[in-house]
């Protein structure tokens, strides 16, 4: 998200300094309609209270909500996100763009649409290391000999279901 268009949602938001540690969004909770610019600082991403990542710098959070929205599901946040360290974001809500302006909201759109393309690359290439480190994993136990059949065959199992996953 460049500099230029952070400026320009800026005017439509509300600025706020979150807290080390703060929770910023609920997994699962309603969406109150809010995405928000993370500025500066750093955030954890939980899914199911398990942490699955951490990002630094400029970027957005909360947009799958506004994704749904568009589709008319029911809008529930998909993760939570807790500030690493204090962390400055904007607070927006995204019917207050696109009702005063539209190429504005356009332009975000476009944004949240190259870096959901980026997380899902990233996604991608995690799940590629995770795959040969299971097969890796299971190689070793094969030689090893050492545990019951059962437990390899369930490692073989989650080896086969991560082949389903298009990458």
């Amino acid at each position: 998200m460049n500099d230029n268009l952070i400026f320009l949602i800026a005017k439509y938001g509300q600025w706020l300094k979150i807290r080390q540690g703060e929770t910023i969004i609920y997994e699962r909770a309603l969406s109150d309609g809010f995405f928000y610019i993370v500025v500066n600082g750093k955030v954890n991403i939980f899914k199911n209270d398990l942490k699955i990542n951490q990002l630094s710098g400029t970027f957005l959070i909360g947009e799958i909500s506004l994704i749904k929205q568009i589709k008319g599901e029911n809008i529930r946040r998909t993760a939570t996100v807790v500030a690493d360290q204090d962390t400055i974001l904007i607070k927006v809500n995204m019917d207050y763009i696109t009702k005063f302006n539209k190429e504005l909201s356009l332009s975000f759109h476009k944004s949240i649409i190259i870096q959901m393309k980026e997380r899902l690359i990233n996604t991608n290439e995690e799940t590629i290391k995770n795959k040969f480190t299971l097969q890796k994993l299971l190689e070793d136990l094969n030689i090893n000999q050492k545990y019951p059949e059962s437990f390899i065959q369930t490692l073989k199992d989650i080896i086969r279901n991560s082949e389903n996953i298009d990458i």
